[in-house]
C-alpha cells in the first residue's frame, strides 16, 4: 500500500480527490476540494511516512512542540475547506457577474484561507520558533490577508478561468 501511494504522481492523487469530490452536491464540492486539495499536498510523497516520525520524535524530545504543532493538521486542511466552502456558497450570487464574478469567488476563497494563515498558522510558527506572534497590530493582519487574497485570488482566478492551457509541444 505504501509503495502504490509513494507511486502515485500528484495529477493522480488530485484526480482521485476530483472524482470524490464530484460526487457531493454542487454548493459544498468547492470546500472538499479545497481541503482535498491541501491534504493531498500534506501527503504526497512522503507525508504517510513523514508525518509519523516526525510525530514519534517530537513526542520523545520536545512533546511542547509537538503540541503546538498539532492545530495546524486542523487549521490547514481548514483553511481549504472554509476558502472552498465560500467560493461555492458565493456562486450562485456572482455567477452573473460573468469573469468578474469569477474572480471575486476567487479572491474571496483564497481571503479565508489567507485570515486563517495570518491569524493562526503563523502565529503558532512564531511560537514555535520563540518569537512574539504580536509583532503585527490587527490592523496590519488585515490588510496583510487582504493583499495576499487579491494577489494570490487573482493568480489562482486567472490560471482557472484560462481557456489555454500549456500542451507538450509549447
Amino acid at each position: 500500500m505504501i509503495k502504490k501511494h509513494l507511486s502515485t504522481s500528484l495529477a493522480e492523487l488530485l484526480h482521485r480527490v476530483a472524482t470524490w469530490v464530484e460526487r457531493l452536491p454542487p454548493w459544498l464540492r468547492p470546500a472538499f476540494f479545497g481541503a482535498g486539495l491541501v491534504l493531498a499536498f500534506m501527503l504526497w510523497r512522503g507525508g504517510l511516512v513523514l508525518l509519523p516520525i516526525v510525530f514519534v520524535y517530537l513526542l520523545i524530545k520536545n512533546p511542547a512542540v509537538l503540541m503546538k504543532v498539532l492545530p495546524l493538521l486542523i487549521y490547514v486542511p481548514g483553511a481549504g475547506f472554509l476558502g472552498g466552502l465560500l467560493y461555492g456558497i458565493t456562486a450562485p450570487a456572482l455567477r452573473p457577474l460573468g469573469k468578474a464574478g469569477s474572480m471575486l469567488q476567487f479572491i474571496l476563497g483564497t481571503w479565508v484561507y489567507c485570515v486563517l494563515l495570518v491569524f493562526f498558522i503563523m502565529p503558532v510558527i512564531y511560537s514555535i520558533q520563540g518569537k512574539p506572534s504580536d509583532n503585527l497590530s490587527n490592523s496590519a493582519r488585515w490588510i496583510i490577508s487582504g493583499g495576499m487574497a487579491v494577489i494570490f485570488g487573482l493568480a489562482l482566478g486567472i490560471g482557472a478561468t484560462s481557456h489555454t492551457s500549456p500542451g507538450p509541444d509549447n
